[in-house]
């Protein structure tokens, strides 16, 4: 069946790698006997970014009461004695952009599921406070095929801390500001700078009846505000009969760079944020570049990367000839108090098409929601929906991988007269059961022209944690060996994979992958790793 794209990237390398010989009580099941009458709960997830770390120690509050609790380790929160109706959360922490969701309906004797995004401030000296919105979009309002509504605002600090530029719709849930994160939140990234904005034409594709509005403001310091509507969509006449959701699979991504998809990510107040910028800047030596870049990257060496993006794509068929209304994904996180299996998405087939020239290339789901965790098991079920009729999948699992670091030994940074024809050493720490490794060598002379002395690519499955890669081992570089008195840098490629190889050299079993550094997107997931190391040295005079 079919992948998404970055899976293909992945099973690219097959050939290449041919020719290269936690433990937690779950709380007690909810039930009718845990509310209060009259009121109900909310719980869910805060993370730092859309598929981010988990946040610790945030106090949430029922706005106006001293009603509150407090994130656990895995960034878990569950708020209980909420009177029935509508709520304002707030969420707080020292050094973090303040959160808010406002318009959240709570049920009676129920709980409602709400995850939330709560960044570090970005600047310490600038207001934790989140914006203020006001939204036309009135709670049971009718809507056709699309939907449509005014924004306004202001923020705490005016011009000093001014709106980020970019807010978002998503129905069913919340979206990012990262495109790529958002591949299965539908709604619309648009432009806001506080003004009253004008935002139509959403789909509302996959949806029918009751449905969730979630509208998102930033502003310059990461605060933070949610408006939630509830609107009902016009369902389309029902006929015929469902068929079934069958193959279900996920592929858990554990990404090692956090500079790629924060805020910066999309542009907004400024340019994207851009690895490849920044490494231009470095070498010519431009100092008001690099001024500009490094607020912007907030990079840490990468032997103390302790955090990482994880997502999972969950692919499935359909076999039926009357395609449903949506699909509707479900996950269960094994051992965490989420009261067992829950909604976590909704899109429509068009939607979650993996090729829309190809319908037989099936159908995926991009879970970024928060919770998804390093070693917590994730167990999916799909469910398709036309009108009152629903089929439900089988369900399938799967366990994100630990961050990958990764380490450039040798040729050292800054390390002079080393030979023309070097070895590149490169150690892994958590690695899985299949490495995927190599070494991109740049001649920094003719940087901007032809920068690519030599790139390298493939697989390793004796368990080494320390490789060493000789130059041009594969015979492909630009020449046998460097250049004397030459200058250049290197920097490793590295990614692990639950999968194994067979006697036929495939690779198989594999459903899990930690990427820790990829700098020119080797690995074929569509971007590179921007924060990975690099060494920069010479060479002597070739005579060795």
């Amino acid at each position: 069946m079919g992948r998404p794209d970055f899976r293909r990237g992945l099973l690219a390398l097959v050939a290449i790698l041919a020719l290269a010989a936690c433990s937690e009580t779950a709380s007690p099941p909810l039930d009718a006997t845990t509310w209060q009458p009259g009121t109900g709960s909310v719980s869910g997830y805060v993370t730092n970014r859309k598929a981010g770390t988990d946040v610790q120690g945030t106090v949430v509050t029922l706005s106006g009461t001293d009603v509150s609790t407090t994130t656990d380790e895995n960034g878990f929160y569950r708020l209980f004695n909420i009177p029935a109706g509508f709520a304002t959360l707030t969420f707080t922490q020292d050094g973090y952009a303040a959160s808010t969701v406002e318009g959240l309906r709570v049920g009676d004797r129920a709980e409602t599921k709400y995850d939330t995004i709560q960044a570090e401030a970005f600047d310490p000296y600038l207001p934790a406070e989140s914006p203020e919105l006001t939204v036309s979009l009135e709670n049971g309002a009718s809507v056709g095929d699309t939907l449509a509504f005014t924004l306004s605002g202001s923020v705490a600090a005016g011009d000093a801390n001014r709106f980020y530029g970019l807010a978002t719709v998503g129905l069913g849930q919340s979206r990012g500001t990262s495109g790529y994160l958002n591949a299965s939140v539908p709604g619309a990234l648009f432009g806001f700078d506080g003004s009253e904005t004008l935002v139509e034409d959403v789909p509302t594709a996959g949806f029918e009846g009751d449905t969730s509005v979630h509208i998102v403001a930033y502003d310059g310091n990461f605060n933070r505000t949610e408006v939630v509507r509830y609107v009902n969509v016009a369902g389309a006449d029902a006929s015929g009969e469902l068929g079934d959701v069958t193959d279900v699979g996920a592929f858990a991504v554990t990404f090692g760079d956090t500079a790629v998809f924060g805020p910066l990510s999309t542009g907004g107040r400024g340019a994207a944020f851009s690895g490849r910028e920044l490494m231009k800047a470095v070498r010519a030596g431009d100092l008001s570049a690099l001024k500009k870049f490094a607020p912007q990257a907030q990079l840490e060496p990468q032997g103390y990367l302790d955090e990482a993006l994880i997502w999972a794509d969950v692919y499935f068929n359909y076999e039926g000839e009357t395609l449903p209304t949506a699909f509707r994904v479900y996950r269960h996180l094994v051992g965490r108090p989420t009261g067992g299996s829950v909604a976590i998405g909704q899109l429509s087939p068009a939607q979650a098409q993996i090729d829309p020239e190809d319908p037989a290339a099936g159908f995926y789901f991009r879970d970024t929601t928060g919770g998804l965790e390093v070693g917590v098991e994730a167990v999916y079920q799909v469910e398709a929906v036309y009108g009152d009729d629903t089929t439900v999948s089988e369900t399938s699992s799967v366990t994100p991988l630990p961050i990958l670091e990764v380490d450039a030994l040798t040729p050292e940074n800054d390390a002079v007269n080393v030979t023309v024809k070097p070895d590149y050493e490169i150690t892994v720490d958590n690695r899985s059961s299949l490495l995927y490794i190599g070494a991109v060598v740049l001649d920094r002379v003719h940087a901007e022209g032809s920068p690519v002395e030599w790139a390298f690519l493939a697989g390793e499955t004796d368990g080494a944690t320390e490789l060493a890669i000789p130059h041009n081992l594969d015979g492909t570089a630009v020449n046998d060996e460097l250049q004397p008195f030459h200058g250049y840098d290197w920097q490793p490629i590295a990614a692990t994979s639950n999968g194994t190889v067979d006697e036929g050299g495939s690779v198989v079993g594999e459903n899990a992958i930690s990427v820790g550094a990829d700098f020119f997107d080797l690995l074929g997931l569509g971007f590179g790793v921007s924060d990975g190391p690099v060494n920069t040295f010479s060479t002597g005079d070739g005579s060795f």
